[in-house]
């Protein structure tokens, strides 16, 4: 196995940067929700690799990401001090795992969805042994899905889209579990996860010639 996917904290950490920092790219738009997600890593001994944590969401018609495969994460509550708050609250409520289990290593530059969210990607670790409880309101099922898989473009593909004249490009990942269901991964966690890969393992996934969408992008298809 390349241990180039093994578990490293500190090459982890030193690819990403603290949430404050002025080189992240922390965004802020009229009529966008600031949410934070959890990047969340199990920290498996090498030769291993590390796994990415995912879930289905419950369907549910009142959810706007109702069926989705997501991060954990969620809306900034008034109790959260930072949005690094936000994101391991959400993890604790949604898939069970106690705050003091996770270790936050930085994070990256903020991403807005077509939904109205702009999400700061938190990235955190924790160790095995790490039962995980899903909160069944919110979570359908929980994946653990090792990083090396999302670093292959053979499990890769975008949707390109013009506006205009620019080609903007949606992320997907095709995943095949253990048990032989298939997990289509798109859209803004797939281009989360696309982000990661490229800055932690120095692995570009994204189809060349396109950008991702910004806020202005989704603003101007909106008023069309």
């Amino acid at each position: 196995m390349d241990d180039a996917f093994t578990f490293d904290a500190n090459r982890i950490k030193s690819r990403l940067l603290p949430i404050d920092s002025p080189a992240r790219a922390s965004l802020s738009y009229q009529g966008f929700e600031h949410a934070a997600v959890m990047v969340l890593l199990v920290a498996h001994p090498s030769p291993r690799p590390y796994d990415l944590v995912l879930f289905r969401r419950t369907k549910n018609p009142n959810d706007r990401h109702s069926g989705e495969i997501s991060f954990p994460g969620g809306r900034r509550e008034a109790a959260d001090r930072t949005l690094i708050d936000t994101a391991v609250r959400e993890c604790e409520e949604e898939i069970g795992i106690p705050r003091e289990r996770v270790t936050v290593v930085g994070c990256f530059d903020d991403y807005s969805s077509p939904k109205r969210y702009i999400m700061t990607p938190v990235v955190g670790f924790t160790t095995p042994p790490c039962p995980m409880t899903k909160n069944d309101e919110e979570v359908d099922e929980i994946l653990q899905i090792p990083v090396s898989f999302f670093a292959s473009k053979e499990h890769y593909s975008d949707t390109i889209y013009e506006l205009d004249g620019e080609r903007l490009a949606v992320a997907r990942y095709d995943y095949t579990d253990p048990a032989g269901k298939r997990h289509v991964i798109w859209g803004a966690t797939g281009h989360l996860i696309a982000r990661y890969v490229e800055l932690v393992h120095g692995i570009a996934i994204m189809a060349p010639g396109t950008r991702r969408a910004t806020p202005g992008d989704f603003v101007r298809l909106y008023k069309r």
